[in-house]
């Protein structure tokens, strides 16, 4: 209860004197270095620790004649305040913030308080309620922490967080209660004090009052508490020695005071007295390890319930945001790819590089980190490489893809990286759910009104630490193509410099890409076949046992070859392996080694003379080649099946994903989740070379041609037909059983957009198509929730008619 006279105090009756020594072991004894305000504490809110990521508020509020810094410290010593320098230190309580409160509450000052417990409740709710930390914190659990008549204080102001709307969002927050020697049906000493008060003041204090046994206002907030506790975890620690009083020894607050009875009350002593119960000499002092594991054990349960409820709330945000950004594929599926090609060890030459270490751990170092390099040398493992080295911090990375439109974009690159970005930081991911809610509709593939609207809240978030992004083939964007890079970098370099993103960037070397890249002053290596040997070797070696030969020794030796053939083209060494593990005669081997890669023409030359060898499958290969350079997205092997059944009307029965790689002399791949890909962009550009000389070429306006065929032999057919029975569009959308279904009703008018316009087989089946599934066609993409996709094939139909008007008069026999 704190009872010692105030050194500002009159002299009082020798009988109060008299008493006032007796009691003075009850206060703690100021350092002499220290004046007594410093000492006692500041009154209302202080805030003593903030961490970068908050998860609890733990707020101690002192008892009668206590001070904010005075109740929680065994002496004056600043190292014996223990919520300020003990606590912040513990690890159990790094993401705590921890506050004290205040209050007038020295019995012994002799101007006139009229303040009760009320009040000071109604104070510290005040308090959070306006505190520019807790108060904005909504979603932030409250740990209240009262000792003696502070444990009343904290009482009162749950009492007034159920009964005001206003502090509603404080009350429900409110996750545990600690009381240190409570008085909840009040204290003895209470009445003597007031009778003290009496004889040397003339008066008595009004919280002293309702510290007595029996007082109304105890009974008020004990009848009142019992109502509104529900949900609140409660602590009560108890003393167990009696307190010295210089005329005797006794308990200050009994048991049968301070324990409330309610069956949910946790209920321990500690071998303290009423004063010691919250001040401790040293953390290893038993009673502090007992106080310190009972609160570590409450952050463990905030912690783990608030996961929970955050784990929810972020897929909600994150699901919103999916839809809100328009993201097609999140780029795991393309890191995973890589990571699986790559051997443990490898790509190790780039992240020991001193270059390297500098950009990515050393803060005041460049922004941006330019791996420059020649086609199929690897750049693209080292990229997923790097996302390995990243791995524990923010780091989000793209892959762009010459011939996958959607892995092009600029639009698309963007969007994923804001959405990447909100996954793993919590301020982003409330900036972009707050721009959602003010500004719904955004323009998809407009880079630049993405980077304005979406970035420009994404950069206000908070970052504790750097965040990452990984590109990978940058030369590989639409951007390139177009040369209309310098969006993109006019974009980057406005990233302001106290924002923390750093940029790790992959592409072949073009003078463009150095022009624009030069004023960012990245920190820039090229790969060289120093670098991608060790790797090229490791790789070969894995497979040394399949490669030809009669013995180890001559396996051996060809491994030898095709390293030092390779000119550190990993691509190179990859496809040799793959075609030798398939040769059956010694020469073959020969003329698989002869084809040096020189920018690979020389390699996929040698596959199309293989493929030459099997006339028959002519047809086959050049479709399964259309599909995958002209498709918008890389398509299943399910999705293959159909799509060849509905463009050259053969249907394979072997294992697509051995099958295709070995029909297309392995310039197509079959990735781990069975998508369908070129096996790198110089192959692209290879086959839709209008100079190739080669049956096997891929003219991408009859490619298209021909994929839009399909879709719309699909669309045409009898899945998509309305049945004259009643049959709902939702019916048919759930019993499509073509794998190529979604395609087609999604890209089939890109395809036609950059089809050729002179295929009359193509327009004949577009006019059916409008004269008869057109409806059904309009309520699947409506139950898709794409209605961009209407807006898209709108504009992209009126194209390829004003295209064929110019070649095909539109008068001409009716096609029924």
């Amino acid at each position: 209860l704190g009872l010692q006279r105030s050194s500002s105090q009159q002299p009082a009756s020798s009988a109060f004197q008299s008493l006032q020594r007796k009691l003075n072991l009850l206060s703690l004894h100021r350092s002499t270095s220290e004046s007594a305000t410093e000492f006692i504490g500041t009154l209302g809110l202080t805030l003593l620790f903030e961490p970068e990521d908050v998860r609890a508020d733990f707020i101690f509020v002192h008892g009668l004649r206590g001070g904010s810094r005075k109740t929680w410290s065994f002496s004056a010593d600043p190292a014996h305040f223990w919520p300020k320098e003990w606590l912040p230190g513990d690890p159990d309580f790094k993401n705590v913030r921890i506050h004290t409160f205040g209050y007038h509450s020295n019995w012994g000052e002799s101007k006139g308080n009229d303040f009760n417990v009320h009040d000071f409740g109604q104070n510290l709710i005040e308090e959070i309620h306006t505190s520019p930390t807790i108060g904005r914190s909504d979603d932030v659990p409250l740990v209240l922490i009262g000792h003696s008549m502070g444990g009343l204080v904290i009482k009162k102001a749950v009492i007034l967080c159920r009964e005001n709307p206003a502090y509603k969002t404080i009350g429900e927050r409110i996750h545990s209660l600690y009381f240190l020697a409570t008085p909840h049906r009040g204290s003895d000493l209470a009445k003597a004090l007031n009778n003290i008060l009496k004889i040397t003041f003339k008066d008595t204090k009004a919280y002293v009052t309702n510290l007595e046994k029996s007082s109304e206002a105890q009974q008020v907030i004990s009848d009142s508490f019992r109502h509104y506790y529900s949900g609140i975890h409660i602590h009560s620690f108890l003393e167990s020695i009696p307190t010295n009083l210089g005329y005797g020894f006794a308990l200050v607050v009994d048991r049968s005071s301070a324990t409330l009875g309610y069956m949910e009350e946790r209920v321990q002593y500690l071998n303290a007295d009423h004063r010691s119960i919250c001040k401790y000499e040293s953390p290893l002092d038993p009673n502090f390890q007992t106080i310190r594991n009972r609160l570590a054990a409450t952050i463990n349960d905030i912690t783990r319930t608030a996961a929970q409820g955050m784990q929810q709330i972020h897929r909600k945000n994150m699901r919103q945001l999916s839809s809100y950004l328009n993201i097609p594929d999140v780029p795991v599926d393309d890191l995973t790819a890589l990571e699986e090609q790559k051997l443990e060890g490898s790509c190790e030459w780039l992240t020991r590089k001193e270059s390297y270490q500098d950009w990515q751990y050393n803060h005041a170092s460049p922004k941006y980190f330019w791996l420059r390099g020649k086609p199929a040398v690897g750049k693209s493992i080292a990229s997923s490489h790097v996302v390995q080295q990243l791995e524990g911090t923010q780091c989000s990375y793209f892959f762009f893809k010459h011939n996958d439109p959607l892995k092009s974009s600029l639009a698309v690159f963007l969007r994923s990286m804001a959405y990447q970005m909100a996954n793993t930081n919590r301020s982003v991911r409330q900036q972009l759910v707050g721009l959602q809610q003010d500004d719904p509709f955004l323009e998809m593939e407009n880079a630049r009104n993405i980077w304005r609207k979406v970035f420009g809240v994404v950069f206000k978030a908070q970052y504790h630490q750097p965040h990452y992004w990984v590109i990978d083939a940058l030369d590989e964007c639409k951007a390139a193509e177009n040369h209309d890079f310098g969006g993109l970098f006019g974009f980057l370099a406005k990233i302001d410099h106290v924002v923390p993103v750093k940029l790790f960037i992959t592409s072949r070397f073009t003078t463009e890409l150095e022009r624009l890249i030069a004023p960012l002053h990245p920190v820039t290596e090229q790969v060289t076949p120093e670098d991608t040997t060790q790797d090229i070797r490791a790789y070969v070696e894995t497979y040394l046992d399949s490669l030809p030969g009669e013995n180890k020794e001559e396996q051996t030796d060809l491994a030898e070859s095709i390293i030092a053939k390779s000119s550190g083209c990993f691509l190179w060494a990859v496809v040799v392996i793959h075609q030798l593990k398939e040769v059956m005669f010694f020469e073959e081997t020969e003329d698989v080694l002869q084809q040096v890669p020189q920018e690979m023409e020389g390699l996929y030359m040698r596959s199309l003379q293989v493929l030459s060898t099997k006339p028959k499958y002519k047809l086959l290969m050049l479709a399964i080649l259309n599909w995958t350079i002209c498709s918008m997205r890389a398509l299943t092997t399910f999705e293959m099946k159909d799509a060849l059944k509905l463009d050259i009307n053969q249907t394979m029965f072997k294992d697509l994903r051995k099958a295709i790689p070995s029909m297309t002399g392995h310039l197509v791949s079959v990735d781990r989740h069975s998508r369908v890909q070129i096996i790198h962009q110089t192959a692209t550009t290879f086959l839709t070379d209008p100079n190739l000389g080669s049956e096997i070429r891929v003219k991408k306006s009859e490619g298209n041609a021909n994929l839009a065929k399909a879709c719309l032999r699909y669309l045409c057919g009898e899945e998509m037909q309305m049945q004259k029975r009643r049959r709902s569009s939702a019916a048919i959308f759930r019993d499509r059983t073509n794998a190529l279904s979604d395609y087609a009703c999604s890209y089939f008018s890109e395809h036609l957009l950059r089809a050729t316009s002179t295929d009359d087989e193509l327009f004949k089946l577009l006019t059916i198509f409008l004269r008869t599934n057109i409806l059904t066609w309009i309520e699947i993409i409506a139950r898709k929730k794409r209605m961009d996709f209407l807006t898209r094939a709108a504009k992209h139909l009126k194209a390829y008619l004003d295209r064929r008007a110019k070649i095909v008069a539109p008068l001409g026999d009716r096609y029924d």
